[in-house]
């Protein structure tokens, strides 16, 4: 009976449970229209068909093209289609993979953020907020219903998860977390490559954070490897993306892509919910690109909570991961914006370039923003 009682399995059914209204729509029979959806339902097909044909692991989609094939495989990340091939083993149709993907993956973030929660913050409360705000942050709901993004709203629900086995390696050093932190990364870089582009520094950050506090430079040494050891578990695809880039033309399709998808701060109060395409000019986009007006308030709240700590001189651990998701926050909207100084940041550091869209920022917002609520609470 303690088990049934217990404030954290109450809370993980209580978020599961909500999740079930914003769910909803995948349960209609069919496919519904996005703006990738069909694309990965073809993926998964085809990484399914590559696996019956015996490649292990996963090179060629002998159908794309024409029948012609193409080495996608090699370049792109695996994790969502090696899951979709797996449902589909199970009988479920490719559709249907897909759709209980992306249903997963919200009630999962939730589940996941939870734990991260309650593990930094030692509340209950405080992680059952945090958690039900990434959940049901609005990008989420633009990666399931409008851009079909199964590998990004993939990612999203690992990063939480990293955090997650980080806090508990830096309590404890042990071989078990460093593991648990590699395969956890793994499935992050897996995930979605350019996800873990924009969110592995402020993993990373997060780390040192927690390091400086316990004061063991170990502990950071153990994050480290364990993040390297989740590079290594991700090398079947990082490798030849790496030292094949000269045979693709990615480089060239990512230098012009990034100055057409620039936004507002109007677009990121308040925007329109559309299921269109977000097209050069921000006055054509089709989409909605709003933070969260839930969120935003949040974020004022929690400024002032964290000037009224540091009036105090409470540098607590929880209190300067505040201050440090804050920055993220700032510094996330700063490189989203349509400014003059914004598009000389990106021309100048090449390393952005690597992230086609400024606005996928969006979710590295929604993660600093879940502790914030929590943190506020």
């Amino acid at each position: 009976m303690r088990f049934w009682y217990n404030p954290n399995f109450l809370a993980i059914i209580t978020l599961v449970i909500l999740s079930i209204p914003a769910l909803k729509s995948l349960t209609q029979s069919g496919f519904y229209t996005s703006h990738d959806g069909e694309t990965h339902a073809a993926r998964i097909a085809q990484y399914y068909q590559a696996i019956t044909d015996g490649q292990l692991p996963p090179r060629f989609a002998g159908s794309f093209y024409n029948g012609l094939g193409s080495p996608i495989f090699v370049y792109i990340y695996p994790l969502p289609y090696f899951l979709g091939s797996a449902l589909h083993a199970l009988t479920f149709s490719f559709v249907d993979s897909f759709k209980i993907l992306m249903a997963a993956s919200l009630v999962f973030s939730g589940v996941f953020s939870y734990l991260w929660l309650a593990e930094i913050l030692k509340s209950e409360k405080a992680a059952f907020l945090g958690a039900l705000f990434y959940a049901w942050v609005p990008y989420r709901f633009l990666l399931i219903y409008v851009r079909g993004s199964l590998s990004e709203v993939l990612a999203y629900t690992f990063l939480p998860l990293v955090l997650f086995c980080l806090t508990k390696l830096s309590a404890t050093r042990n071989l078990l977390w460093i593991a648990s932190t590699a395969v956890a990364t793994s499935l992050l870089l897996l995930s979605q490559n350019l996800v873990a582009a924009i969110t592995l520094p402020t993993v990373i950050g997060y780390l040192a954070i927690l390091s400086l506090h316990q004061k063991s430079p170990r502990a950071f040494l153990f994050g480290l490897v364990a993040i390297f050891w989740g590079f290594l578990i991700s090398a079947v695809t990082y490798l030849p993306a790496f030292f094949e880039r000269e045979f693709v033309r990615l480089d060239e399709i990512i230098r012009i892509a990034y100055p057409d998808h620039f936004v507002t701060f109007a677009q990121l109060i308040r925007s329109p919910w559309g299921y269109g395409f977000d097209l050069p000019g921000t006055i054509n986009d089709q989409l909605s690109l709003q933070i969260g007006l839930a969120h935003i308030f949040v974020f004022f709240i929690t400024l002032a909570l964290i000037f009224n700590q540091l009036r105090r001189k409470n540098f607590q651990k929880q209190t300067t991961l505040a201050v440090y998701f804050g920055a993220v926050v700032l510094v996330s909207i700063f490189l989203m914006l349509q400014t003059k100084i914004t598009t000389y940041v990106w021309q100048q550091i090449k390393l952005l370039h690597i992230i086609d869209i400024p606005w996928r920022f969006l979710g590295l917002v929604s993660l600093a923003l879940t502790y914030l609520a929590a943190y506020s609470t």
